[in-house]
């Protein structure tokens, strides 16, 4: 009898615990689903906002854009009814409602967290009271900057709690069940049923589950007794994925353990009616029995209930188990046909792939997917999916959420290849409205006339009209405007610092399917140089001075011989900046000068690209080269720098001349080092990465082959690196790598390599190390170890969290090491990082923190 008492406790324990891990599952999930949409929509608010769009003067005629985009937005996130974004004093000027009540939001702790801080991403509010609507909400809020990363305000999203307290409501747990939302930083109740949403935001630091969490980790049970009620109940929680949220399920003991408390209450008879006993304790196991099949159709009615698609996958076979109302409508298949098929049936990637997508989900290692379901149409639509293990019963299943995000990626495609069409023409590109404002540029627009995007949108063309810019062309353009023909002409405009440019334009009106105006699309290309050369064979010699001067070049006008004939401002600025004597002009760079002769010293000297200078230009005053071009360094004193020589012939006989013009590229030639940078370096720790660190494979390998001496890879991962990210968070990861990077190199000697693979995972190369394999064995052994050694010491990281005094933690953390020796190309460097790998899984398997060697046959 007690046997039979402990089974059935078990017995409603066990089916208890598993009702509620899964409904906190499907909880969770729908939850992360719903607030993850939000804050990317957030996100794409804040991102694609035109900075124009975000001055208050300039909403109405951003409105009607903006309005039924938001509207639309909207529509991808469940528990949101509101979508807004305010400017940079707090004003509201855009919401998915249209025009609402004057609302200001400058005093709220969110807009004032993101005001100071522009560069921050997504951020939850604590629980507000909501104008619209009327009801308690969690606020994701984005700030929206400009391209100089300058605060113009922010974007946020409301998410109705009460909605969220509604799904609560429609679980069954029984009586004295509960469901609970609370923040993960603070423990503040979010959303608790069955009570009211409140919206007190007290800090709970000390909550069961909170502490649960971080004792035991993301995901479990606890049984505890409620401190807001005082009812014992046994929950189910779950961290909503990086979201600073976690959700608890609970039903209390008094519900799943009534059963088993009968049970007990009738063993008190005694003896005398054991057989009754017997009996009575069948019926109990009976009855657990039958709530192990309630739960499961209290979890099925969760499911078909639910407006999200769910399917539910047999992880083993791939097999739909079920599939739920929406899942059915979306599909075009009955239920009874979607039970009858494999998940390969509708996922269109290949069945290797979709068997390592879904092992990923089982192992808990990946719960976010994007795949190409097919519809029973035979539609072919793009989806995200939510997947993560349960158990139903004793049988393991998949729960995947599908939301159908195709024309999301489509409107992201057109975007993206329109931005990238656009930004790779060499010539300007402007976009304006019906009412002649511009509403978009290229870079090489912003680039010829020197005004930023902000200054140029919401704008017409005037802004680059000047004292010269002819008035025919003008109206020109207004008659070919008003008459909706193309126009093309050259036309003399102004650049931001003053300095007129000529531009071959052409702009043509973009008329809809109804033959409707909707676009003008303008083309500019900069034609100064070809007008300036015909200008100054045109004009008087003062006129052709005002010219160059103009041009923001050093220019030197030089004759068939080579000798200076004129020169322009910047050229005389340049010469005064670089002369020895302060106030002096640099030498040989005055009118009368022979610049083929000063080449010529140049040469002599050794300097850099003299001769070849001397050389280009002379092709070009001797017509065999219809103009030569060539970049040389120019240094300073006080900084490198790097000018671009140009040489055009200056008129169309052998004695016309040439003009010579230098331009400064120092800064495209700094952006160039830093993209190289970035190319072949990690960004964190600022160690090789893979690429940079395969090619010192190679030559290591070739000088291998060429000494005839041993080298050494050596490959680690650390063991300990993810309970601190877990822990601390990534920042003090990152710590934690740059730490580990320092160590290495201070390991190794300056001919060795130490490169970063990504994540926690590390490559040392060892070049030359001996003839002999033994002697270059224990060499390497010995670098290993001390390797080893150095990072098994124990790191002390400090922590800067915003707005809050640093804290230094303690972490012990050692690494698995494998290493390999290869000479004379015996081997492929993927085999020989391989090999390394292997070794080092070796060690891992082997108990961690310890060295292995690759085992060779020989």
């Amino acid at each position: 009898m007690a046997y039979q008492l402990t089974v059935s406790y078990q017995t409603a324990r066990e089916s208890a615990t598993e009702h509620v891990q899964n409904l906190a599952l499907v909880l969770e999930s729908k939850l992360y689903s719903d607030l993850d949409a939000a804050q990317r929509n957030v996100s794409d608010m804040a991102t694609a906002i035109e900075p124009a769009a975000m001055v208050a003067e300039n909403v109405s005629r951003y409105e009607t854009k903006i309005t039924p985009w938001l509207k639309s937005q909207v529509l991808d996130i469940a528990s949101a009814s509101v979508l807004q974004i305010f400017g940079a004093n707090g004003d509201l000027l855009y919401s998915n409602l249209g025009k609402e009540a004057p609302l200001n939001i400058a005093d709220s702790s969110h807009f004032l967290q993101l005001k100071a801080n522009p560069a921050s991403s997504a951020i939850f509010s604590e629980v507000l009271q909501s104008r619209v609507p009327h009801s308690p909400a969690l606020v994701v809020a984005r700030p929206v900057r400009n391209p100089a990363g300058e605060f113009l305000g922010v974007a946020v999203a409301a998410i109705d709690l009460n909605a969220i307290h509604e799904q609560f409501r429609n679980i069954q747990l029984g009586r004295d069940g509960s469901v609970l939302l609370r923040r993960l930083d603070t423990g503040a109740l979010v959303v608790r049923y069955p009570d009211v949403v409140d919206v007190s935001n007290q800090p709970s630091p000390d909550a069961p589950v909170r502490l649960a969490i971080y004792k035991e980790g993301p995901n479990g049970v606890l049984e505890t007794t409620s401190p807001v009620d005082g009812v014992h109940r046994l929950f189910g929680f779950r961290t909503l994925g990086e979201l600073p949220f976690f959700l608890a399920v609970g039903i209390a003991d008094k519900s799943y353990l009534a059963g088993w408390r009968a049970d007990a209450l009738i063993l008190g008879v005694g003896a005398l009616i054991f057989l009754i006993i017997l009996a009575i304790s069948e019926y109990l196991r009976s009855s657990s029995e039958l709530k192990v099949i309630e739960s499961e159709e209290r979890f099925r009615h969760l499911i078909n209930h639910n407006h999200a698609i769910i399917l539910q996958i047999d992880p083993a076979s791939g097999r739909i188990q079920d599939a739920n109302e929406s899942a059915c409508l979306f599909y075009g298949w009955t239920h009874a046909e979607m039970c009858a098929m494999l998940i390969q049936d509708i996922n269109q990637m290949n069945s290797v792939q979709v068997a390592a997508e879904y092992a990923a989900a089982v192992q808990g290692k990946r719960n976010y997917f994007v795949f190409p379901h097919r519809l029973a149409n035979g539609d072919v639509r793009t989806v995200e999916v939510h997947s993560s293990p349960i158990t139903v019963g004793d049988k393991p299943l998949l729960v995947s959420i599908v939301h159908d995000i195709t024309e999301r990626e489509q409107a992201v495609e057109k975007l993206r290849v329109s931005y990238l069409a656009l930004k790779a023409v060499s010539q300007g590109v402007l976009i304006s409205g019906v009412d002649g404002l511009i509403l978009s540029v290229n870079d090489a627009f912003m680039a010829i006339t020197g005004f930023d995007k902000s200054e140029i949108l919401g704008h017409t063309c005037r802004f680059v009209q000047g004292p010269l810019t002819d008035p025919k062309n003008v109206a020109a353009i207004r008659v070919a405007r008003e008459s909706l023909t193309d126009f093309a002409g050259e036309v003399l405009n102004y650049r931001k610092d003053g300095s007129v440019f000529w531009n071959e334009l052409t702009i043509s009106p973009v008329l809809d399917t109804q033959g409707k105006l909707t676009h003008f699309i303008g083309i500019t290309r900069d034609i100064t140089e070809r007008k300036t050369a015909a200008l100054a064979l045109q004009q008087s010699e003062e006129f052709k001075l005002a010219i160059l001067d103009s041009v923001p070049a050093e220019i030197a006008v030089v004759d068939y011989k080579g000798v200076i004939l004129a020169v322009n401002e910047h050229w005389r600025r340049f010469a005064l900046e670089n002369g020895i004597k302060p106030g002096t002009p640099a030498a040989n760079t005055e009118v009368g000068t022979n610049y083929l002769s000063v080449c010529q010293e140049g040469q002599d000297d050794s300097s850099e690209g003299a001769a070849a200078a001397r050389d280009g230009i002379q092709a070009v005053l001797d017509g065999k080269l219809p103009s030569f071009r060539q970049e040389y360094p120019c240094h300073s004193p006080e900084e490198e720098r790097w000018f671009t020589m140009n040489v055009t012939p200056l008129g169309r006989d052998a004695h016309g001349g040439a003009v010579i013009t230098h331009t400064n590229h120092t800064q495209r030639r700094q952006m160039e080092e830093q993209v190289r940078q970035l190319a072949f370096h990690d960004g964190l720790t600022k160690l090789p990465n893979r690429l940079l660190f395969n090619d010192r494979l190679i030559q290591s390998m070739a000088a291998s082959k060429r000494a005839g001496f041993y080298c050494a890879l050596i490959f680690l991962d650390l063991d300990n690196f993810k309970p601190l990210n877990d822990l601390h968070g990534h920042d003090a990861g990152d710590l934690l790598l740059i730490e580990v990077a320092k160590r290495l190199k201070s390991c190794v000697r300056a001919m060795d390599t130490v490169a970063r693979f990504g994540g926690d995972e590390f490559v040392v190369l060892l070049s030359v190390l001996h003839a002999e394999k033994d002697e270059s064995t224990e060499q390497a052994a010995i670098i290993a170890e001390i390797i080893r050694r150095t990072l098994a010491v124990t790191y002390l990281l400090t922590i800067q969290h915003e707005g809050k005094a640093p804290t230094q933690v303690e972490h012990h953390c050692t690494a698995s090491i494998g290493v390999t020796l290869f000479v004379d190309h015996e081997t492929s460097p993927d085999d020989i990082l391989k090999e390394a790998d292997s070794a080092m899984y070796a060690a891992k398997t082997a108990g961690r923190n310890r060295v292995k060697f690759h085992e060779t046959s020989d």
